[in-house]
């Protein structure tokens, strides 16, 4: 099996990679993921003068390829991020449109879930950048239909990934969620014979 690594941009990224609905998404692929997570604990802190030390140790720990996860947030484009934390020793950076929690937005099921509705709950456009950031939308969400909000985004995480049944198979087939499909690509590619 292929090894991969993942420094992510933060806590929410850490939850979803470290999750089990991940780790079962990236075997279909032949991949294992090295159980050490690195958080970098902001955007900031993934500049190629920074992530030195977080490579070595993902290396040291037996990583074939390395990856950053990070938000594409106020930034201009994904391009733009790209160049911004490019470094030679890794293989990628997946950049989620506005922020990871558009993912959740993607999963109709664990959303119905999350906001106790019977059936799913569908958002057309979970990466749309012209209305508020995916986390405000999900606690305006809460509030409009169960008359609660979410705590923060580590909460939110959590949830959805351990109780309300966050699915990377589900949000793959979201037509407007083009950033897990990018992903779905370069991990593909990694283990070709899978």
């Amino acid at each position: 099996m292929v090894k991969i690594g993942f420094i992510v941009e933060g806590e929410t990224e850490k939850v979803l990679v470290s999750s089990q609905p991940f780790k079962n998404w990236i075997s279909q692929f032949n991949l294992e993921l090295i159980d050490h997570i690195i958080n970098a604990k902001g955007g900031g802190n993934l500049l190629p003068n920074k992530v030195n030390d977080m490579i070595e140790t993902l290396n040291n720990k037996g990583a074939d390829h390395i990856f950053i996860l990070t938000d594409l947030e106020d930034y201009p484009s994904i391009s733009h991020v790209k160049n911004r934390i490019d470094h030679p020793e890794i293989n990628d950076s997946f950049i989620t449109i506005v922020a990871t929690e558009s993912w959740f937005l993607a999963c109709s099921t664990a959303l119905g879930f999350w906001l106790e509705k019977d059936s799913e709950y569908y958002i057309d456009d979970p990466e749309n950048r012209d209305f508020e950031k995916p986390f405000e939308r999900i606690k305006a969400l809460g509030l409009q239909e169960k008359k609660r909000g979410c705590r923060n985004k580590i909460t939110l995480a959590k949830d959805m990934v351990q109780r309300c049944g966050f699915s990377f198979e589900e949000i793959m087939q979201h037509p407007n969620c083009s950033s897990i499909k990018y992903m779905e690509t370069i991990l593909k590619s990694l283990n070709p014979q899978s």
